[in-house]
Parts: structure tokens; sequence; C-alpha cells
């Protein structure tokens, strides 16, 4: 049986455990939900014969808001993504972050343990001898409650201490000669031993019957708070409630933070200025690798970005080089020159104009490139090479040194583990450097700008009609321009 992956979007065989199978996420990695647990709200809803993978599906991509009766997207373990109460804006939402199979029940929730339950399904229903005898107790806590001493130093001298039940003395409250709980004179609080004739209790609760030794006042209720013990006036302490630690960490102040946190990264990494690289209008060596002509092409037309990424591990990956520069620059020393940091580089060409290369080593006439790289992409790395779109990236690099003067042997892709907490697993691919990957490369993307310029002016600068005649790549995920549910291609691709 098949079900929607949360994670890549394809229809994936699940196992006999309830966990995806193996597979890619289209651009070559491995799907961050690969064997793991399918999630109880894909689970529930299996691949039908005709459902398409391409169409997004209540209760997998999105869901009904049970709170504010808004179509809400969902993550890709089943919670409300933090959403508005109103289509303007407005507050947010209560149910933001909480899981759709949970948000169902817009009333309280009591959790497994914590619920009160009524005496009738605590105990079985008592006879008339009982319902009498409860009637006592009742009054005879009424009274115990209202000459109650303030304080336990003055109970302790105005009482006599608490006498356990049914052990034969009197009540402290009692009056000389009254009789106890064992020597009772009336008929209804003296127990007897011939066969009740009444009604029989009620046993169908699956609470346990009470021990026969349990004493005539089966009347104190399983209360969370203080209660009066029977002839006592001490508050005795109830029993302690039972609690459930929820997985939901933060409170809503927390989801309220994470929120504006991520709301002013997301406004930070998709920024339009100079020092942000997503935000730049012309081609680098990162780019010309690409597989996709239609992603060049557009980039080329200055199409506006509709898939904004929210890009934490490029962050994280610029920090780290950042920090990498600055130890480069340490270890040449006194001004000696070997390395050459963040090296700014030109191609001779007006496509491809200009680029930042990481580092180049001056004694090894070698060009190194910084990748910080999560435990699957350094596998690949090391199982399958580079892909050819940091191969081109690299010789592109090269080509560029090579062009200011400086002696190129060989290019080196750094694979520096992100998820570790050594460098016992850093990688380094070396091969010959070879000038001709980024003249074809640069050669491509030339031809492409004609192709472009060509046929804007035969489709009235259509730049969306024009982007449709190109052919598609396999690296939709990263993709700026990637929207899969326009398939009417009006401002973004669909991709394949």
């Amino acid at each position: 049986m098949k079900y929607d992956c949360t994670g890549c979007k394809k229809q994936i065989t699940g196992t006999k455990n309830s966990r995806y199978r193996s597979h890619s996420d289209g651009n070559g990695d491995p799907c961050i939900m690969s064997s793991e647990l399918i999630p109880p709200h894909a689970l529930a809803q299996p691949v039908g014969a005709d459902d398409s993978p391409d169409v997004p599906r209540e209760g997998i991509d999105y869901a009904i808001c049970p709170q504010c009766g808004r179509m809400a997207e969902l993550t890709r373990l089943g919670y409300f993504k933090p959403h508005a109460t109103t289509l303007m804006g407005g507050e947010q939402c209560e149910v933001s972050g909480v899981r759709y199979k949970h948000a169902r029940r817009t009333e309280d929730v009591v959790l497994p343990g914590d619920e009160r339950k009524p005496m009738s399904a605590t105990r079985p229903a008592v006879s008339a001898q009982k319902e009498v005898i409860q009637g006592l107790a009742a009054k005879v806590r009424e009274e115990a409650t209202s000459t109650a001493p303030t304080s336990a130093s003055a109970a302790a001298a105005s009482s006599p201490p608490a006498l356990p039940l049914g052990s034969g003395a009197a009540a402290p409250d009692a009056p000389a000669g009254a009789p106890t709980a064992s020597e009772g004179s009336s008929p209804e609080s003296t127990p007897t031993s011939e066969p009740s004739t009444g009604p029989a209790p009620d046993t169908s609760s699956d609470a346990p019957a009470e021990p026969a030794d349990a004493g005539p006042w089966p009347f104190a209720p399983a209360v969370g708070g203080p209660f009066l013990q029977p002839f006592s006036p001490f508050f005795q302490p109830g029993p302690v409630p039972v609690t459930v630690k929820t997985v939901e960490a933060m409170n809503e102040r927390g989801r309220e933070i994470a929120t504006r946190l991520r709301e002013i990264f997301y406004s930070y990494v998709n920024r339009d200025s100079a020092g942000n690289r997503s935000a730049q209008t012309t081609l680098g060596p990162s780019e010309i690798g690409t597989p996709c002509d239609r992603r060049i092409a557009m980039k080329l037309m200055n199409v506006p970005a509709v898939n904004p990424q929210e890009s934490w591990a490029p962050f994280v990956g610029t920090a780290v080089h950042a920090s990498l520069a600055e130890m480069f620059e340490w270890a040449n020393g006194a001004n000696s020159g070997r390395f050459a940091v963040e090296m700014p580089l030109t191609f001779g060409s007006a496509t491809v104009p200009r680029g930042t290369g990481d580092l180049l080593d001056r004694v090894l006439f070698m060009f190194l490139d910084h990748k910080l790289m999560g435990k699957y992409s350094l596998k690949k790395l090391i199982e399958q090479g580079p892909s050819e779109t940091y191969r081109v990236q690299l010789h592109t690099y090269g080509y560029g040194a090579e062009l200011a003067g400086e002696k190129v042997r060989e290019i080196a892709l750094v694979g520096w583990p992100r998820e570790e907490s050594s460098l016992s697993n850093l990688y380094v691919h070396v091969e010959p450097y070879d000038r001709q990957v980024a003249l074809d490369a640069i050669a491509r993307v030339e031809r492409l700008n004609r192709e472009v310029q060509g046929r804007m002016a035969t489709e009235g600068g259509n730049a969306m009609t024009v982007a449709r005649q190109f052919l598609t790549g396999d690296d939709c995920r990263w993709c700026p321009f990637h929207n899969k549910a326009d398939k009417g291609f009006t401002r973004g691709c669909p991709g394949k």
C-alpha cells in the first residue's frame, strides 16, 4: 500500500512496520523521510488509484482549521503551520502548532489520568443501609468543618487524635454514652448476618469491590483537594493527580516567539541587497552547472522568485565560511601570501561576469571550495563523487583564477561534516583542473541567453511563455522558481 511522503510529496510504498521505504527526494539525495515512521495523518489516508501526487490532499498537505475555519497548511509531521485567524491577517490562530488529529476537538481535552470519574464509576452502587450511613457522615463532616481550628497547633490542643475507623471508639464530638461505630443501636447501623432481601448492589463497574474490612464509612471521595476524614477535624491531603508529559515542549508564548524569530530570519535571508546571493540577478559559477535550462532562462529574464527558501542550512554554511576564511587568513602568518581567501574572480563573459572563490593554495596550485554537508550529502560525495553542478563550479573558479594570472593544477571540493562533533569524517575530493569544463559551461549559458533574447522578441516580452519552451532538469527542490501547484505556468515553474 502506498502513502503520500510528507517530505518530498511522492507516493511511497509503506513497509510492514508502517515506515516509508527508502527513496530519493528528486534531487538525487535520500529523502528526509526515508525509513521513517509514516505520520499518523498520512497513515490514515492511503493513496488511492486516482490520487495524483501533484494535487494537494486534504489531511495530508492542508486541513480545515477547526478553530478559525480556514484552510491551513500542515507540516510533514501533521502539525498546523502558524496562520492568522482571518484572511487579512490578525491574531495567530490558537490551533497553530497543534497536531491535526488532536485539533479536531475544539473543547478542552483531559489528558489520560487527569479525568475525574463520577462516584458511580469508581465504586459500586450502595444499598439503602450505606446511604443512611453516608448521610450521617456528611452531617458529621459539616459540623467538624464549622468548628475546625484555623491552625494545626490549635487543632492539636483542642481535639484528640483521630482514631482508626472501625476501632470501636466513640467519635470526638459525640456525647457521652453515645453508641460507637461498632455498637450502634439502630437497625440501620447494625450489620446483620441474615441475607439481604433488598436489591443487589450494582457490580457492573470495572472498579474493584471494596474489601470487607473497609469499615462502615465508604464515603470519602477521591478528590484532588484536601478533605476531612470521618470524625476528624484535620484536613487530609488528597491523592496526587497523575501528570502526563506531552510531546509539545513549548507553551503558547514560546511558540509565538519562535514564529517571530522565523519571520525575521525568513525576511533576512530573502532580502534584496547586494550582499544577499539569493537576490543577485546575474549568474554565478554555482548556478551555471545546473542541468535545468529553464532555471537558467528564468534567471536571465529576472523572473521573480516564487519559492523563496528558509535556507537555514545555507545560512549556517555562510557562517562557517566566514570562520574558515578567518582561519586561513591566520594561517597566512606574517603575510606569507600562500592562501588567497575569498578571492574575487571574473570570467570574461557578460552573462557570467564575476564570482568569489573560497580558497586558492599557491603552494599546492590548488583551488578549494568549502561545502558544509549533512550526513546524507557527505555519504553521497564519498560514494559517487561531486555532482556535475559542483564540478562545473570548481573548474570555473579555477578558470577565473587562471585568468587572474594564478597557476592552477588541481581543484578540490572539501566536505566539512555539519553533523559531527569532530573532523574525523572530513572528506576531500581532488581532481586535475580542466579549463574546458568551465569554457563549455560558459558557452552553454551564453547560448541560452541568445535564445532567451530571440524568443522574448517573438513572444512580445512574455517571460513565462518563453520559459516554458526550455527543458527542465531534476533539481527542482532548491529552485527559486519552482511551484508544483502552478500547473498553468502563471507565476512559477511546476517542474517535470
